[in-house]
């Protein structure tokens, strides 16, 4: 992606010495230089050094949404996070609670949106401790924390705890607009 302001996100793919594929890195290059931007840390990185970051949203502010891969110790997927870059430092994003977490520890949050303001919008995986995926559950990140939103109650919940909430619009005030299944 490339903004007016001619700053511009990318990904690069990640080598070692031999030419084995260590996965891709996120990029945003703000007028002067290229910065390394997505989460990196050890829950991001394969026992094998395996890393996968992408940006997907940039924009006037040079603000970036995107997703990383989580592993866990032995190098099993865990599924993804979400991630904004605020222009100076990357914040994981989205929801990671138990209700939206597996008993083995997979949780997956997908960026959908991101506004001129630095509002992000998504959706992420419910599982509510089990092992079973429960639906979906739409977020809205303000700039300082994730707040879940959408449609809970008992009509929109099955016997089974499945609730489904799909995310469709971020305005620029930051109002979100989506869809939840009836039962």
């Amino acid at each position: 992606a490339l903004n007016a302001a001619g700053k511009v996100i990318g990904t690069s793919q990640r080598y070692n010495g031999s030419g084995t594929n260590l996965g891709n890195s996120a990029w945003l290059y703000n007028g002067s230089s290229t910065v390394n931007i997505g989460l990196t840390g050890t829950e991001f990185t394969r026992n094998d050094g395996y890393k996968s970051s992408s940006g997907f949203y940039l924009n006037a502010a040079s603000q970036v949404a995107g997703t990383a891969r989580r592993y866990n110790s032995g190098g099993a997927d865990l599924g993804y996070s979400a991630w904004f870059y605020n222009g100076s430092s990357t914040t994981n994003i989205g929801l990671t609670d138990t209700e939206h977490t597996s008993n083995g520890g997979y949780k997956s949050s997908y960026i959908s949106s991101l506004n001129a303001a630095g509002k992000t919008a998504g959706t992420a995986d419910r599982y509510n401790g089990g092992g079973y995926y429960l639906g979906n559950s739409v977020w809205l990140y303000n700039g300082s924390g994730t707040i879940k939103i959408g449609l809970t109650d008992a009509e929109h919940t099955r016997y089974d705890d499945y609730k489904n909430n799909s995310f469709q619009s971020l305005s620029s005030s930051g109002q979100v607009t989506g869809f939840a299944e009836r039962y």
